[in-house]
């Protein structure tokens, strides 16, 4: 009976966690189709492709490309970064790990040229996340120490 007790508030919790963010979803949905601003498109974007990258990641994905598509037009660097990263974590979802390096290697290259600490680590956790998805897990340790001493010397306690 306790066990039963368990598993129907965890269903509960978890339904009502899941239908909050189909409502944050459908009301961002809702206000990208009123937006004409770039930049206020570009942060939709990238909220939705968050918002979806572990329950739709194909859905995420074309989100992700667009916020991309915007950032080249308007030579939004931030964004373009954000997309890569975006990128990069949902084709490591879908085991697509060439084009999951492809990214991560493009938003470690932008971060570094941004001097962006935080997204270069960020793109450094990814890059070991597929190493280690590649079975080098020496290199996947190096890259998580490399990722570490940055978020330690920033004071981030990711």
């Amino acid at each position: 009976m306790y066990k039963l007790i368990q598993i129907v508030l965890f269903l509960l919790i978890f339904s009502s966690t899941w239908a909050q963010s189909f409502y944050n979803i459908d009301s961002l949905e809702f206000a990208l189709s009123n937006k004409n601003d770039s930049y206020e498109k570009m942060e939709i974007l990238s909220e939705l492709t968050d918002l979806l990258l572990t329950y739709d990641p194909d859905r995420a994905l074309i989100y992700s490309q667009q916020t991309l598509e915007i950032a080249e037009i308007n030579d939004s660097y931030e964004f373009r970064l954000r997309s890569y990263l975006q990128m990069s974590e949902i084709y490591l979802s879908k085991t697509n790990l060439k084009k999951s390096l492809e990214f991560a290697f493009k938003s470690q290259n932008l971060a570094e040229n941004l001097d962006k600490e935080k997204e270069y680590a960020e793109a450094l956790i990814l890059l070991s996340r597929i190493y280690t998805e590649l079975g080098d897990y020496e290199k996947s340790a190096d890259l998580n120490y490399q990722a570490l001493k940055i978020f330690e010397e920033q004071k981030d306690e990711i």
